[in-house]
């Protein structure tokens, strides 16, 4: 295991070693030996500097039965969270430690702003039609999702480009008014995006900061549940074989045979929380806990609830769920949830109830209607209109409840008023007052990944976007696919017209054939960034635009399928 230290190298051991001892029956059966959940630590930095490295390279691992050959941070299948706090510096040294391609060049580029101004020499992605080329899968670079943080330079600049050899230093100043919340990174290289973070190269970035004092929050056990869905593949030779015989290692590698419709579900793979399957998560009666969901995977929805069995069949239990911020950022209140659904990028904080009643519970992905519909007739014929409920978890509610003189432990939930306060401010109507709204269609038509009907081109004319000012878009899929639409740099608030209900996000599924609607401010921050569909093979095949914020008035883009929606 080159790369790694004997520490790093006895952890892997020890969780292959509780990795083989599950029984491998697939994702839709409860496991008879669940292995131990994996806790993050959620270390905070004694100062206002945070200093790490994250060097991506690949390393051995276990998930489940199956030996895996895998792209990942620091020589661990799930990278340590890195923890800030508003007003806190967060310097990241990316080293590249994967192997130059066989037949290509790897040159390191030159600093972005060496000179003090940004250099276009940055901007170095290429058009690509259709999937990317395999010598780009071990080019990176960093991407910090969710962080209201600069795009120039050395902080979230996704044109960088960090070949294989090569390192670049980043430096994120967190503002000290950023909201305490759930955040993730990952790579953002357009075209090897899907490949890495498929692999495992992700980690949970947390912003800690009052939210987390409020009384309710403060006392509870504080966990990250990252979920990964890694798709790993030992024979390809056949493109329909997804076993793994004893002695074969699974790679994440070849594009068209491990990404697309129906893909996931033919591979029976499991959708891993922390890298662990199927763990076993024990709580007392009546305990009160923090989980920060994150949905690290590429393409299939995870529908979270917690049921029982009862014979063959699962039913959902009420009262374990209290939603109390999604994609880290508060909603101002508290939602008793029986499911929380969660898309490609999404995150969500959720306070966890354990009833009074000890026993075997199940963290559940419930069925749900998939993401992409089949693009032939061949793909309708053999897939079913609803992804098949899985068991993410199991449960264990035992010992002497919370509520208990001699050993109490903590159960109270947040008051809704206590968190009123921390919910971003809406965006009036009167901030959008005469500006013509941004369109955004996502679709997939004759091969071509598009945004606007125009796939993506470094080269091409970024939409533009007026410093200071807010609007309000309209965001679209076709009748082909569902896309999650996910922009940089600033969140937005959705309306939804149907309930009037609204929420603040920064990703956000729109169904296909569906229209939403959500306002954005352009604030703190100028610069060019991207917006795109987070199922990230999409968006390395093309479905993703540039995107610059500057002063002054700026021409509004036209997005010809959406002439007619006002």
């Amino acid at each position: 295991m080159r790369h790694h230290s004997r520490c790093v190298a006895l952890a892997a051991a020890a969780l292959m070693a509780a990795g083989a001892a599950l029984a491998q029956a697939g994702p839709e059966t409860v496991p008879t030996r669940p292995a131990p959940f994996r806790e993050l630590a959620m270390t905070p930095s004694p100062t206002n500097v945070v200093d790490v490295t994250l060097k991506l390279a690949f390393g051995e691992y276990q998930i489940g039965a199956d030996k895996v050959h895998l792209r990942t941070y620091n020589g661990k299948l799930v990278s340590d969270p890195l923890v800030v706090k508003p007003g806190d510096t967060l310097r990241v040294r990316l080293e590249n430690a994967l192997d130059c391609p066989k037949g290509a060049t790897c040159t390191c580029k030159p600093d972005p702003c060496a000179d003090g101004k940004e250099s276009p020499a940055a901007h170095v992605h290429g058009a690509l039609a259709g999937a990317p080329p395999a010598n780009i899968f071990n080019s990176t670079n960093l991407h910090t999702h969710g962080l209201h943080v600069s795009p120039r330079c050395h902080s979230d600049n996704v044109f960088v480009d960090v070949e294989p050899g090569c390192g670049f230093s980043y430096e994120f100043k967190i503002p000290a008014d950023h909201p305490a919340g759930t955040y993730w990174y990952h790579p953002h290289v357009h075209g090897a995006t899907a490949i890495q973070v498929s692999s495992g190269a992700e980690g949970a970035l947390i912003v800690k900061g009052a939210f987390d004092e409020v009384p309710g929050i403060r006392g509870a056990k504080d966990e990250i549940l990252l979920f990964q869905q890694i798709p790993y593949k030992c024979d390809f030779q056949t493109a329909a074989n997804w076993a793994c015989k004893p002695g074969q290692v699974g790679l994440v590698q070849d594009f068209a045979q491990q990404f697309g419709p129906g893909k996931w579900d033919a591979s029976k793979r499991y959708t891993t929380i922390n890298g662990v399957v199927q763990p076993a998560i024990t709580l007392r009666p009546e305990e009160v806990r923090r989980w920060r969901l994150i949905h690290g995977g590429l393409r299939e929805k995870v529908v979270v609830a917690v049921g029982r069995k009862a014979g063959a069949a699962f039913t959902v239990e009420k009262g374990w769920l209290h939603l109390i911020a999604l994609d880290g950022l508060p909603t101002g209140d508290v939602r008793q949830k029986d499911r929380v659904e969660l898309d490609p990028g999404y995150r969500a904080d959720v306070m966890i109830r354990a009833p009074k009643e000890p026993g075997t519970y199940y963290l559940l992905d419930e069925p749900s209607t998939r993401l992409l519909a089949p693009l032939n007739a061949a793909q309708r014929a053999e897939e079913t209109p609803l992804e098949p409920l899985k068991v993410l978890a199991v449960i264990k509610v035992e010992g002497k409840p919370c509520s208990d003189p001699q050993n109490p432990c903590h159960r109270d939930l947040p008051r809704p008023e206590q968190l009123a306060g921390f919910r971003l401010p809406s965006i009036t109507d009167a901030e959008i007052a005469g500006r013509q709204p941004q369109k955004v269609y996502f679709d997939i038509k004759n091969g071509a990944f598009t945004v606007c009907g125009k796939a993506y081109d470094p080269k091409a004319e970024p939409r533009r976007l007026e410093f200071g000012k807010a609007d309000e878009w309209v965001v679209a899929s076709s009748t082909v696919a569902g896309h999650p639409f996910h922009i940089h740099v600033n969140p937005f608030e959705v309306i939804d017209e149907t309930t009037g209900e609204r929420y603040w996000k920064d990703t956000l599924f729109v169904d296909k054939g569906k229209t939403v609607k959500v306002r954005m401010r352009y604030e703190t921050f100028d610069g060019d960034f991207v917006l795109h569909c987070h199922i990230l093979d999409h968006e390395d095949q093309g479905m993703m635009e540039t995107v610059r914020i500057a002063p002054g008035p700026q021409p509004v883009e036209a997005c010809p399928p959406l002439n007619k929606v006002p």
